[in-house]
């Protein structure tokens, strides 16, 4: 049986690319958003609040190597 590549496929394709790169992309930034949003409430509590915020720092820091990794492997943004 023989497969027949459609004439949209290449488009699809493109979009396809398109949406995992915006998806990451919004991720990201929803991460910082929720980074900073979680550093400036810990922050509140004064001293007692800092080792949380070296706790939250620490954790986006891991959530960005994530999504560069996957962009990475993915092929996104190319």
């Amino acid at each position: 049986m023989m497969v027949h590549k459609s004439r949209n496929a290449d488009a699809v394709l493109r979009a396809v690319d398109e949406t995992e790169y915006v998806v990451l992309n919004e991720t990201e930034y929803l991460i910082n958003f929720l980074a900073e949003g979680a550093k400036a409430y810990w922050r509140l509590w004064g001293p007692l609040g800092e080792p949380m915020v070296y706790a939250v720092e620490a954790w986006a820091e891991m959530q960005r190597g994530y999504f560069q990794w996957l962009q990475q492997v993915s092929g996104v943004g190319r």
